[in-house]
């Protein structure tokens, strides 16, 4: 049940990357997480809930239309929650982009648990 939690999505591809969140969320009671794995996905969910805390993003959901991608996540209301990209070192371009938008930070992969759940804290307290 999610009453009383804080409802996140996390946008990810794999299997083993929504494994890896869920994990790392474990312990952390208070967020309840919606899985999309891609960001039409995320679309259709945004349809049905309008209360969403935040989203966490690996940025290889954005496939090849990306500056389209931040365009939209820039301009949408709803997806104006805390966010959290997670990028890899060669997205350096999308990085640049990414770090502008509001409400969001940029995570390098690979990143420390800690980091990641410091960051997600960080992000909770505003």
């Amino acid at each position: 049940m999610n009453a009383g939690k804080k409802e996140w999505v996390v946008v990810e591809k794999s299997e083993l990357g929504k494994n890896i969140y869920r994990l790392l969320l474990a312990s952390e009671n208070e967020f309840f997480l919606f899985f999309c794995s891609n960001l039409r996905q995320l679309r259709d969910l945004l349809k049905k809930k309008s209360k969403i805390k935040g989203f966490i993003v690996n940025a290889n959901t954005f496939g090849e239309s990306w500056k389209d991608s931040v365009a939209w996540f820039e301009t949408d209301p709803q997806l104006q929650a805390q966010k959290i990209f997670v990028c890899g070192e060669k997205e350096e371009n999308l990085q640049n982009l990414l770090v502008k938008l509001k409400n969001s930070v940029v995570l390098e992969k690979p990143f420390h648990p800690q980091a990641f759940l410091k960051t997600l804290k960080r992000l909770e307290a505003r």
